[in-house]
């Protein structure tokens, strides 16, 4: 009987000690950053489920490792207990069709079954974000507020851009760029394009391009995916100006309700694109959100594809592969509301001289809604005349285009921005000369004054641009240099060649003026032949040069503002004798200027950061001056 008690009691001690280990607690000590690391990894940010998906996954009864072996099931027994419907029970199921469209990336052949898939996280996020029930409750400040945004912006990207890759070569989405309905399984899509963007052919994810080159990639936080735009090639043989052809674009997918029922039982969206330019938010269910948007992408995958760096040298040299005659690329469509920066880049460069420049104003949200940057790309081997010449009437040109009235705001109070020998030409752009190009004419190259015609003396009598009100000219040799007259300057020179075409294509004026001087002639065929060596812009630069000592007289027109900004490369000498290299200060500074900014550089002085707040103060301060600035950002 004793031995029976003992063993009942053995028994009893050890379903005892049984029972309570299973229901044991213990604690585990962790780093705060492992804590934070485990909180919010996911799908997306570590390649596993997060924490509240798994909960979700046993709360159903289901193993976590057998769910992600195969999700449909899984899916399908979450979405078949969703009453009540709950925020998370919304993220989670936009995490598990995420994870199941990114399971079906190796596989090709399924290409219907992976945009369904990633449409319905798409669908089950909008509804977390925006169902009228859950759209009043302040939930910025959640960790899974932000992993859902996330869901949706990585679904819709992967949707559009499956879409568009494969426009081309699948059945179901052949010529969307076309298309304004799309029917993919029971799905029902309509697409909607903003005006600027009708000529996109393609689009790419702005999150799958790392640029070299630039200080820094600036985007702008908000609702939607981010995109570069790739439109058809816009340029028009009689034009010399077009827009830039990688715009940014950002996408949205918008479904069909406004309840959480209602959306996760629709199976009908809007595809929405946007220029982010033109809108920087947008309503959703009635709530007015920020619109996600990339400019930086859009910029770098211009230049980066533009091949300007080795064509502005073979354009120095004269070469084929060079160019010939200017052109205005805008940086953005056309706004009839956004005042022009016009830049004018310097010798043997391009428009990626101002690279960081124009990426640090595009930046900025007051800069970005008050003004729209023009960049000049010209021959810079020309003579600095053919080449103001020819930039005045593409300028005037391209207004006219835009604007033949002068009414629109973009047409009044526009800012120059010149560097080096674009600074010359910036300036020549806002002074008037009166006679005394035609008077440099006689004297120099000894023409009759019966043979200048009314309308060669028109053109070359320079009036500034009554549209421009304000000028930046940085590291400007506006008196020349001593280098280009050195030793060093006059091989350089030698080795800078001016193709005939060059001198054609400057425009008939410029032709004329070297038909008068003897340079050229017009055979029985018409086509010019050079008789005789011609200054290049080399030879302009010395300070020694006729027409740099001419123009540098010439007065800027009053009804201009206008700023240097200086590049000193030395420490310990007075200021009157620096330079930065190639530029002495005695040619840079000008009297009368409103501000003069010198700066520690060398000659390309715009790359520096305080060059970049310089001009960037300068605009807050046209933009005071016009009543524009908004005090309140």
């Amino acid at each position: 009987m004793k031995n029976t008690y003992t063993i009942h009691k053995v028994i009893c001690l050890f379903l005892l000690f049984f029972i309570t280990s299973c229901a044991m607690v213990t604690v585990d000590n962790i780093e705060s950053k492992d804590y934070m690391a485990i909180k919010r990894k996911d799908i997306l940010t570590a390649g596993v489920l997060s924490q509240i998906t798994q909960e979700e996954i046993r709360k159903s009864g289901q193993e976590v490792k057998i769910c992600q072996k195969d999700l449909t099931p899984c899916i399908q027994k979450i979405e078949g207990n969703l009453d009540p419907i709950t925020s998370k029970k919304l993220s989670v199921l936009s995490e598990l069709w995420l994870d199941y469209g990114i399971s079906l990336k190796k596989e090709p052949q399924k290409f219907e079954q992976r945009i369904l898939a990633f449409n319905e996280s798409a669908k089950y996020a909008y509804a977390y974000l925006f169902a009228q029930e859950f759209s009043n409750q302040d939930r910025s400040f959640e960790d899974r507020y932000t992993q859902v945004k996330d869901y949706y912006t990585f679904a819709i990207q992967t949707v559009i851009d499956d879409l568009y890759t494969n426009s081309r070569t699948n059945s179901i989405t052949k010529e969307l760029d076309q298309l304004s309905e799309l029917e993919i399984g029971q799905w029902h899509i309509k697409i909607q394009r903003s005006k600027f963007n009708e000529s996109i052919t393609e689009l790419i994810p702005a999150s799958s391009m790392k640029f070299n080159g630039f200080m820094g990639t600036y985007r702008q936080d908000g609702f939607g995916a981010e995109f570069v735009g790739l439109s058809s090639p816009n340029k028009d043989k009689n034009k010399s100006f077009s827009q830039m052809e990688t715009p940014p674009v950002s996408a949205i997918l918008k479904f069909s309700g406004s309840t959480a029922n209602e959306i996760i039982n629709t199976k009908k969206a809007d595809l929405i694109l946007l220029d982010p330019f033109e809108q920087d938010s947008i309503t959703v269910e009635d709530k007015k959100v920020p619109l996600a948007a990339n400019f930086t992408a859009s910029y770098g995958y211009w230049l980066a594809h533009s091949d300007f760096a080795k064509q502005s040298f073979q354009t120095l040299f004269g070469t084929e592969k060079g160019i010939d005659k200017p052109y205005i690329y805008l940086m953005q469509p056309y706004d009839p509301n956004r005042r022009i920066i016009f830049m004018v880049h310097g010798l043997a460069s391009s428009p990626e001289a101002w690279v960081n420049l124009a990426n640090e104003l595009v930046s900025n949200k007051n800069i970005r809604d008050h003004y729209q940057v023009w960049n000049v790309y010209y021959p810079t081997n020309a003579p600095i005349i053919a080449n103001l010449l020819s930039i005045k009437n593409i300028f005037e040109e391209a207004l006219s285009y835009y604007d033949p009235e002068r009414k629109n705001k973009a047409s009044d109070n526009i800012v120059i921005i010149g560097h080096s020998m674009g600074g010359i030409i910036a300036r020549l752009i806002v002074s008037d000369s009166k006679d005394e190009l035609i008077e440099l004419l006689i004297r120099e190259h000894h023409i009759k004054p019966e043979n200048i015609t009314p309308e060669l003396k028109k053109e070359l009598t320079l009036k500034a641009l009554p549209e421009i009100k304000r000028a930046i000219f940085l590291a400007a040799p506006h008196r020349g240099t001593d280098i280009a007259g050195q030793k060093l300057g006059r091989l350089a020179s030698k080795f800078v060649s001016i193709p005939i075409n060059v001198l054609s294509n400057t425009g008939n004026i410029f032709g004329e003026v070297l038909n008068t001087m003897g340079i050229i002639q017009t055979d029985l065929d018409t086509q010019p032949k050079k008789v005789k060596t011609i200054p290049n812009s080399i030879d302009n630069l010395d300070k020694n040069d006729p027409f740099i000592q001419t123009s540098a007289q010439f007065p800027i027109s009053p009804n201009v503002t206008y700023h240097s900004i200086i590049a000193n490369r030395f420490d310990d000498k007075p200021l009157q004798e620096s330079d930065d290299g190639l530029v002495p200060y005695w040619s840079s500074h000008l009297e009368g200027a409103a501000s003069e900014k010198v700066i520690h550089s060398w000659h390309s002085v715009q790359e520096k950061p305080e060059a970049m707040s310089e001009i960037i103060r300068i605009l807050y301060e046209d933009m005071r001056f016009n009543n524009e600035l908004n005090k309140n950002e």
